[in-house]
C-alpha cells in the first residue's frame, strides 16, 4: 500500500488503483501540489530519535516538556543552547538550534553523555528509543544490526543517513536533509550519544 499524507486529516490511498498506469500520474500530481503548496512531509532517518524527540524536527519545548525546565544557555546562537544535569551532574544532555519555529529553537543537536555510566537519570535519554547510556557496545551491536554498519574509529561509532525535514521556521533556513548519529564507547561501554542534522 502507497499512501502519500498531504494533511493532517486527509490521506490519498493508492492501493486502490487498479494499474501502475493510474498509480503514477497520481502519485506525479500529488508530489506536484506539494512542490506548488511547499507541503514537505518529514522523512526522519531513525537515528534521528533521541531522548524521545527528533532531531531536526522537535522543537526544544518538547524536550523540555520531557526533561524538565533544565538551563538556557548561550549555544551557537544567543540563548539558543539549553542543559539538562542528572545524578548529581554526572549526566548531562545538551541541545542546540539555529532555526525557530513555533515550538521554540528545532533540536538540530543533541548531546547526551556521562562520566558515570552505572548511573541513571529516571529519564528517557535513549537512541532510537533502545540504546542508552552505560550499555556494552555488544548489546548496543545487536540493537543496531538493522542499521547498516557504523564507522568505527577506534571508540566512536559513526552513522550518516539522509533524510527531509522543513521545519516551520519563523527566521527562515534551509531544509534538513543529513543526520549523523555519533556513540562514544570508554572500556567497551557507551558513554556518550551525540546526534545533529544539517
Amino acid at each position: 500500500m502507497v499512501a502519500w499524507q498531504h494533511s493532517v486529516d486527509q490521506t490519498v490511498n493508492c492501493s486502490r488503483l487498479t494499474s501502475v498506469a493510474y498509480a503514477q500520474p497520481v502519485l506525479l500530481l500529488l508530489a506536484t501540489v506539494r512542490l506548488l503548496t511547499s507541503e514537505f512531509p518529514a522523512v526522519l532517518p531513525p537515528i534521528a530519535k533521541c531522548c524521545g524527540v527528533y532531531v531536526g524536527s522537535s522543537g526544544q519545548e518538547a524536550l523540555i516538556s520531557k526533561l524538565g525546565s533544565g538551563k538556557v544557555t548561550m549555544g551557537g546562537h544567543s540563548n539558543s543552547g539549553h542543559d539538562w544535569m542528572f545524578a548529581n551532574g554526572e549526566i548531562t544532555v545538551r541541545t542546540d538550534g539555529f532555526a525557530i519555529s513555533p515550538n521554540g529553537y528545532v533540536v538540530e543537536g543533541l548531546e547526551v553523555e556521562t562520566s558515570s555510566p552505572q548511573k541513571t537519570s529516571g529519564k528517557d535519554l535513549s537512541w532510537m528509543g533502545t540504546v542508552q547510556l552505560g550499555m556494552p557496545s555488544t548489546l548496543v551491536r545487536t540493537l543496531t544490526k538493522h542499521l547498516p554498519p557504523p564507522k568505527v574509529v577506534e571508540s566512536s561509532w559513526t552513522w550518516t543517513q539522509r533524510g527531509y525535514a522543513e521545519p516551520q521556521h519563523k527566521n527562515g533556513g534551509d531544509p534538513y536533509k543529513l543526520w549523523t548519529a555519533r556513540l562514544q564507547f570508554a572500556g567497551a561501554v557507551l558513554v556518550g550519544i551525540y546526534v545533529d542534522c544539517s
